[in-house]
This record gives structure tokens, sequence and C-alpha cells, in this order.
């Protein structure tokens, strides 16, 4: 066995690039947003992400005599937006004593080793993929939150200058006319992306809301008149429930991670619009590459005492268009 239990790690398979290639090609546990297809990734080679805005707008032009001076156009005014990528480092030790101890004295060797490494590693994925599910969701209700669920990290409303739209589904109303109010948000959502299609809407639902929503007696009648109706006696809450042009679907969460009870989050598709900018890593190794979604290294500890492995990601998930994010409440009472 080598005299320090360390020059193990000295091996090839231990490189900033090859745990960085281990990281980011470990299985991804899919979550909801991921599923949706939401916030696809999108590396880039800086640390800010800088939008451009233009005021246009479509105008109806007159007719005017031949010869007359034509209608002149006037520019939209621009608006420059700088954001800053949020750095999330993180980072957990193997001691020499863990390594020492996985095979008998002698046998210890850099195949062995390495899958305590990637055991370690495969914890960490799972802290950063939930992370970043969270800052999804909090993209797509347009506020995103730091790890403690109350501090902001971007207002996406107050980044663009405009004001949450709300409706009211009055769900605990019988006489309700639900598939009215889905026309209704489909014409905010049109109205709020002015010229830029969308190519379908998740509705993510806190629990009571999507319960009220498959319960209520017009969603029901109307199901009933067709051949999806044996659908309501399904399990439909992470499947998703099609209806009135949306695509409603229970948000499986806890604690910051989730969707209020009585609320309902309502998220166009458009690759257009939205998308998860993962800047470079702070790293000599990586300078100034185009940023991937997760990185690792390893660091000695003094005195041969183990090693640290560290890990950071550096996401920023935006929708720039944030007035389409509507919010729905099950009711106003």
């Amino acid at each position: 066995m080598p005299d320090n239990i360390l020059d193990i790690f000295g091996d090839d398979a231990f490189s900033v690039a090859s745990l960085t290639d281990v990281v980011n090609n470990r299985p991804y546990r899919p979550r909801q947003i991921a599923r949706s297809g939401a916030f696809p990734d999108r590396g880039i080679d800086t640390t800010t992400v800088v939008i451009e805005e233009v005021n246009g707008k479509l105008t109806l032009l007159p007719t005017k005599p031949r010869g007359a001076p034509a209608t002149q156009n006037t520019d939209g005014k621009r608006k420059l937006r700088s954001l800053v990528v949020p750095h999330i480092p993180y980072a957990r030790t193997i001691m020499a004593s863990e390594i020492r101890n996985l095979r008998a004295v002698g046998e210890v060797t850099v195949e062995s080793a390495q899958r305590k490494v990637n055991a370690k590693l495969d914890e960490m994925i799972r802290d950063h993929e939930l992370t970043l599910e969270h800052h999804r969701l909090g993209a797509a209700k347009g506020i995103i939150f730091d790890a403690d669920g109350s501090t902001v990290i971007y207002n996406l409303f107050d980044e663009f200058g405009v004001t949450q739209q709300e409706l009211d589904m009055a769900l605990n109303t019988a006489s309700t006319n639900v598939r009215g109010k889905c026309q209704t948000v489909l014409d905010m959502i049109d109205d709020a992306l002015e010229d830029d299609p969308s190519e379908g809407v998740v509705v993510y639902c806190g629990r009571t809301f999507f319960s009220a929503l498959i319960d209520h007696a017009k969603v029901r009648d109307t199901y009933l008149n067709w051949s999806k109706a044996a659908d309501l006696n399904k399990d439909l809450r992470y499947r998703g429930f099609e209806f009135g042009g949306l695509n409603f679907v229970q948000y499986r969460g806890r604690g910051p991670v989730s969707v209020a009870d009585g609320e309902a989050h309502v998220l166009p598709l458009s690759t257009d619009l939205d998308s998860t900018y993962f800047a470079p890593a702070d790293m000599v190794d990586q300078p100034s590459d185009v940023g991937l979604p997760r990185y690792s290294s390893l660091h000695y500890l003094p005195h041969g005492k183990g090693v640290e492995i560290y890990t950071e990601s550096n996401p920023l998930p935006l929708f720039r268009k944030p007035k389409a994010l509507i919010k729905l409440t099950q009711t106003s009472s």
C-alpha cells in the first residue's frame, strides 16, 4: 500500500475534467419542472446574463396619396437588463480512514476509492438537482428564492417592470364556468406574450386546488359526455389533466419546493422565452469555457488527513416575459 493513502487520488480518474464529466453524466433524477421541458439548459461563457428588451409595437398603416411622404417608422425603446448568475458551491469530505477501511490493508485501489467518491458525488448531485428544481419552480412562479425559502434572489416581475396577473378560478362555486375561466387564462397569456408563441401551457397546482378542479361539477359534466370520462377515476395528480386548453398537474413537493394548497401557477412553454443559463465554474482549470450544469474537483486536506470533494453549479432560470406567469387561486372567499 502507498505510504500516503492519498497518493491514490493522483490518478487521472480524479482530475477536475474527469470528475466534472462524472457529475454531468450521472443518471438524472427527473423532477416535474424538468420533465415538462421548461427552462432548458443553456451554457454561457460569462457570469452575467444580459437581456435586451425592445418595446416595439404593431401599428396600423394609413393609406396616402401617391407621391406623399411615407409614414415614418419609429424604433421601439430598448432596455438592457444585466442579471448576475447565482453561484452555488458545495463540499463534502472523505477522511483517509474511510479509504483505508474500504478493503483489507494493502488492497486499496483506485477503483475502490472511485466508488467511495462516486457515492459522495451521487448524494451531492441529488442536493444540486433539488436546488435547481427549487430555482426553476421559483422562476415558474416569477420569484426565485434562496434555500431558506424567504430570501429573494430575483423577483422577475420587478426585474422586468410588470405586475403579476392573478385570476380567481372560483372552484368552490358549483355554477362556475370553469372552461370559460380557462379561456380567460389563455387570453391573458396571449396578451402578455404578444407576438411570442406558446407551445402549450402547464399549470402547477397545489393539492386542494387540483382536487377542487377535477371534482368540480362543470368539469365532471364535460368529461362524462366524451370518451375520456373513465380518466376521472384514475390517479391524475402527477400525470396531468387536460381541460380548457390547459394541462393541470399537481405539484409534488414539500417545504419551500412546493405550491401552496389553494393556488396554481401558469407556465407557458416556449423555448424562445424560458431558459436555464449556466455560467462557467469559479475554478482556475475552467476559466472561460461555456458553462456546464455542474462541476467537481478534489482538494487535499492538510497533513494527508483526507480529501474534500467540491462541487458547484451556477444556474439562473429565467422566463423573459413574466407577465404571462399567472397566479390562479381556488377561490377568493
